[in-house]
């Protein structure tokens, strides 16, 4: 599915939304963010990672004031936890024969830390050289110190390949999960976990839509690109609002798809929807707030647009109320 492959390669594009930039392609509904940042090399790339450049939704670089930072870092933690326990509770099949695993995009390598705990040979690569040396040190286990793309693990080498919250950074994520099957064993199984389209973090739009996610993933186009890339679907859900799939490798001829893989006009109804229905509860919420002084002002729009700025939406104030 090139469409996937390269931002300019898809075929009639139109908005998939009212934010600026996310475009959904009409051949095959895939969802993305155009015009991409400045094109940069992988070399780049990773020194804006190894230079600590990662930003979250609000901006903020991640911490690297502590130097015990994997002890500091419990709301991390807590998150690879729950991912650890969601698939030992939805695919115990997975996790039940201990193998070699490689985690991608580690971070701190709480997550390879619970599985090491469970009895896994436990490997990871991780662009911010500071977080993979502070866990590597910490949990005992390998992790490079390198984007995926400059590793080079012996062919066939992993029974599982876990990649969460990474894919949908990557303007090529077409190679990646080539490579990751080049890396996996026959048998092998991928786990990969992203933001989806299917649920735009309950419909705020302006935290789910941000710079440095360039790929927004539904079930049906993401399971369309490991069909075509040599994987078997094994299973799928949601943990929360992030879409979960579990692969297994193919040996053999690779499997075809139709499109589009969704529709591009549902797409864009269910983004609408979802933001409807968020802010409804925002209204809500501010009419709870400030209903006594709602009565005095009789519920005008000095009284919204103030309620709303201490909420923090802007954007909506923008959008909605110019």
């Amino acid at each position: 599915m090139h469409h996937l492959q390269r931002p300019d390669q898809h075929a009639g594009v139109r908005p998939g939304t009212q934010q600026k930039g996310v475009l959904t392609c009409t051949s095959c509904g895939f969802v993305f963010i155009s015009p991409r940042r400045p094109a940069l090399s992988d070399e780049q790339i990773q020194a804006y990672y190894q230079k600590g450049g990662y930003r979250d939704p609000k901006g903020k670089r991640r911490d690297r004031s502590s130097p015990d930072r994997v002890k500091t870092a419990i709301g991390v933690k807590e998150r690879a936890r729950r991912r650890y326990r969601n698939i030992c509770e939805n695919q115990p099949r997975l996790v039940g024969k201990k193998g070699r695993v490689l985690d991608i995009g580690t971070n701190l390598g709480h997550f390879l830390g619970f599985m090491k705990e469970d009895g896994w040979d436990a490997h990871g690569c991780e662009p911010d050289k500071e977080h993979a040396a502070a866990g590597s040190k910490y949990y005992g286990i390998s992790i490079d110190p390198l984007l995926y793309v400059f590793t080079q693990y012996a062919e066939r080498s992993f029974d599982l390949i876990c990649l969460s919250h990474v894919l949908e950074h990557c303007a090529d994520a077409r190679s990646v999960v080539r490579k990751m099957r080049c890396d996996l064993k026959d048998d092998g199984r991928i786990y990969i976990e992203v933001p989806t389209i299917d649920r735009p973090y309950g419909g705020d739009l302006d935290k789910f839509f941000w710079a440095e996610h360039l790929n927004y993933f539904s079930q049906n186009t993401l399971n369309a690109l490991l069909i075509q890339e040599g994987y078997a679907m094994e299973s799928t859900g949601y943990f929360g609002d992030f879409l979960w799939v579990v692969a297994k490798k193919e040996v053999g001829e690779r499997g075809t798809v139709s499109f589009p893989c969704d529709d591009p006009t549902q797409v864009r109804g269910n983004v609408l929807y979802q933001q409807n229905l968020f802010l409804k509860e925002k209204v809500r919420q501010l009419e709870k707030r400030y209903a006594p002084v709602m009565k005095i002002w009789k519920g005008t729009r000095k009284t919204m647009i103030k309620g709303l700025k201490s909420l923090g939406l802007k954007s909506v104030l923008r959008r909605y109320m110019p």
